[in-house]
């Protein structure tokens, strides 16, 4: 690691002899990932240098002063392709040293090409994919001989890789490399794909290097390009074998900290869960970032409404429950819920989102930071359970669910069946005054959460006059109806809490197609209900068969299918 005052810090690899280990651990995000040098006194390694200018300034600092003991080669090793690992591999060195860079040959194969998709360049504005040459590529075959499979180090001195496989996991192959040191140890390399097809692992004494495999099934992250669920589950059985059956003790990470091997047989072990519920997803490119980037901003808004309100209806519950006396429900019920956590959460989101729009940043980071946030307010929706039967609670969670679903690639579920447009409207109206029914004759636990409930139950409706004007006879169409009764709901709960005191609800006959249209005789609708609910809207409708066919100053119109 590096002190404060920028000096390097350096220490013992355990299991080797000699060699030592400095650290540039970084906050994670995808600007950069964190690098690691090793250095002996026969070589230095350099091990992902990043995508930071002040990172990859720092590595040359302590290059020079390392190689001001005596000159010996340098070695620049990448653990996959990726941007963030790999944008400065060319940039790294100092004044008369020998450097020798060393990767994957599916890497080099990548970098030479200048594949924006495998390299995710293609994710980060301006982005210039690392052009340096590369001397020496690992697990090349005739097929792809990326470059030579030997370094010429000078006097004689040539480098060549020991290659062979361990027998794995279930006698599984896995494929290795060694690359002896001037100590006698071995610097081995085992290839690990399913984050990117070049992926590797690399182990020097007792601890791994394992760049991105723990966060490969994270929402954002799973269904990169090259991104494979089946060989990502191999390699991640692979690696845990690996820190069991070498006595590996720690396991340093492309992002974030490094872990003792038993915290990361235990990250693996998530991992590998997430990764077999994942199965086959979308890839995520740049078109799709750019829309999930505009559905994280646009649900930020949203779910700051929605938990605003559902916190500040909590919070009144437990008041009134300490005013009843209900002392101990009442801390239950305000403890249910992290108000401060919520607020932070959602106070993080909204400043992270501000510099976005300032700055010069993927924009995979804004959906990966929105997805980190959501899971967050995600948790707090199991409070809202509280508010059993509340319609803005089960709202909320839906669209939390959308937004997963969306970022992992995930088709988004909708169930299209044969619905009454007309009894669609009368629904949304009773649902939206319902109060929660009284628990009699049951124990006094159930007796206060019931009343939590209805205390914390709130009349949308309460001050305003809904009309509903509907088709004579039936109006079946074909559409999702909870979802239109979700936009359906949240439209008029909006025009309500604006101050209208009335709203009509219409269905319509338009051709063959079904109408509802959510209507203001003053001409406040789009003062109540802004551009981004809109696009919210529209999203939501389009995945359930409907669509939203026109907004103006004085309504809302919601296309349902076909007439039946």
């Amino acid at each position: 690691m590096l002190s404060e005052a920028g000096s390097a810090q350096w220490t013992l690899l355990p299991g080797s002899r000699g060699a030592e280990l400095c650290a540039f651990i970084n906050k994670p995000s995808l600007i950069t990932s964190n690098a690691f040098l090793v250095r002996t006194p026969f070589e230095i390694i350099v091990i992902d240098p990043g995508a930071s200018v002040e990172q990859k300034d720092k590595i040359n600092r302590v290059l020079v002063d390392v190689l001001r003991e005596h000159p010996r080669p340098v070695f620049v090793l990448l653990t996959h392709c990726h941007h963030d690992h790999s944008c400065h591999a060319g940039d790294i060195g100092a004044e008369g040293a020998v450097i020798k860079r060393i990767a994957h040959a599916a890497t080099i194969d990548a970098l030479r090409r200048r594949d924006a998709a495998l390299t995710v360049a293609e994710l980060y504005p301006n982005a210039k994919i690392c052009d340096a040459r590369f001397d020496l590529g690992l697990f090349g075959n005739d097929e792809a001989p990326a470059c030579a499979r030997s370094i010429a180090l000078g006097q004689g001195v040539q480098l060549r890789l020991r290659r062979d496989a361990a027998v794995g996991p279930d006698g599984a192959r896995v494929e290795r490399q060694g690359m002896q040191l001037g100590t006698g140890d071995e610097l081995e390399f085992y290839h690990t794909p399913g984050h990117s097809p070049d992926h590797v692992v690399m182990r020097l004494g007792r601890h791994l290097l394992v760049g991105d495999l723990p966060f490969a099934a994270n929402p954002g992250l799973a269904g990169l390009a090259g991104w494979s669920a089946t060989a990502l589950l191999r390699s991640i059985e692979s690696v845990t074998w690996l820190i069991d059956s070498i006595g590996i003790e720690t396991c340093h990470t492309g992002h974030g900290r490094s872990l003792s091997a038993e915290t990361m047989r235990g990250v693996l072990q998530r991992v590998h869960g997430e990764c077999s519920a994942l199965g086959d997803i979308e890839r995520i490119d740049s078109s799709r970032v750019a829309m999930l980037r505009e559905h994280a901003l646009d649900l930020l808004d949203v779910a700051t409404d929605l938990f605003t309100v559902i916190s500040g209806r909590m919070l009144s519950a437990a008041h009134r429950l300490e005013v009843l006396e209900e002392t101990a429900y009442a801390e239950r019920f305000s403890a249910a819920m992290d108000v401060d956590g919520v607020e932070n959460a959602l106070a993080d989101l909204r400043t992270f989102c501000a510099t976005f729009r300032a700055d010069v940043m993927p924009e995979l980071s804004a959906v990966l930071k929105s997805t980190q946030v959501m899971q967050r307010l995600e948790r707090s929706l199991i409070a809202a359970g509280e508010l059993a039967g509340a319609a803005i609670a089960a709202r909320a969670n839906r669209l939390l669910g959308d937004f997963f679903n969306a970022v992992r690639g995930l088709q988004i579920t909708s169930t299209i069946e044969i619905i009454d447009a007309n009894e669609l409207v009368l629904n949304a109206i009773t649902a939206l005054r319902a109060r929660p029914a009284p628990a009699i004759g049951e124990s006094e636990e159930a007796f206060a959460q019931s009343l939590g409930r209805r205390l914390a139950f709130v009349d949308a409706l309460r001050k305003v006059k809904v009309e509903p004007a509907l088709l004579d006879g039936p109006a079946t169409t074909l559409a999702d109806g909870q979802r239109a009764l979700d936009v359906l709901m949240d439209a008029v709960e909006l025009i309500a809490a604006f101050g209208a005191d009335r709203i009509d609800l219409s269905v319509l006959r338009n051709g063959a197609f079904v109408d509802l249209r959510v209507a203001v005789r003053d001409g406040s609708l789009r003062a109540a209900i802004e551009d981004r609910r809109v696009r919210m809207y529209g999203r939501m409708l389009a995945v359930g068969g409907s669509a939203l066919a026109g907004a103006d100053d004085h309504g809302v119109t919601l296309r349902l299918g076909r007439l039946q």
